[in-house]
């Protein structure tokens, strides 16, 4: 983690091994409760990514929230921020409505 960067962890956080977590450019990566990273998991972060309550990642899984040009500056990288949802309520996957959405997006945003 770099200087003026954040991550922020929900609650019952699990994880197994070698997870990673790189934050540049004041970057900000936020967890929801309940979430958990399986083996050889990484995020890398230069804007901004959040990730809902009871997300579970399998292994190996890598989220980039900005692309790999490296022929060019780093500073020019195309950023944009990512946000995961799960739907689920009470242990039972259903479809959500899209106000149920929004709302557990403010929830978790701030």
């Amino acid at each position: 983690m770099k200087k003026n960067t954040k991550l922020i962890i929900g609650k019952n956080f699990k994880s197994r091994n070698h997870i990673s977590f790189r934050i540049y450019n004041e970057g900000k990566i936020k967890i929801g409760d309940n979430c958990f990273f399986n083996d050889g998991c990484s995020i890398n972060c230069q804007e901004k990514i959040i990730i809902g309550n009871n997300v579970m990642f399998g292994q190996n899984v890598m989220i980039f929230d900005h692309d790999h040009d490296y022929k060019n500056n780093i500073d020019e990288f195309i950023r944009k921020s990512i946000i995961l949802i799960l739907c689920e309520k009470g242990g039972e996957r259903n479809m959500k409505t899209q106000e149920e959405y929004f709302n557990d997006l403010k929830k978790i945003h701030h």
